[in-house]
């Protein structure tokens, strides 16, 4: 199983928004700043579960990209 490493109360995916954008706030995201990234974002999640890299919904919780995507088309 894949461990979620943390430093502090960040997760490694926190500090690498946090170094991207420059601020971040995880309770309260600025979706402006973070809607710009969105087919990054979902280019590397299909990239990551179609190369069997990680599981994302039994590792990380999650396959919100499809609906992401599917939103986003609409």
């Amino acid at each position: 199983m894949i461990q979620i490493s943390k430093q502090g109360s960040r997760t490694k995916c926190d500090q690498m928004i946090l170094e991207e954008l420059g601020h971040y706030n995880k309770s309260n995201p600025d979706f402006g700043s973070l809607f710009p990234k969105l087919d990054d974002a979902i280019r590397n999640a299909k990239i990551l579960t179609n190369s069997n890299t990680i599981d994302l919904f039994n590792y990380i919780g999650t396959n919100i990209f499809v609906l992401v995507e599917g939103l986003a088309l609409t």
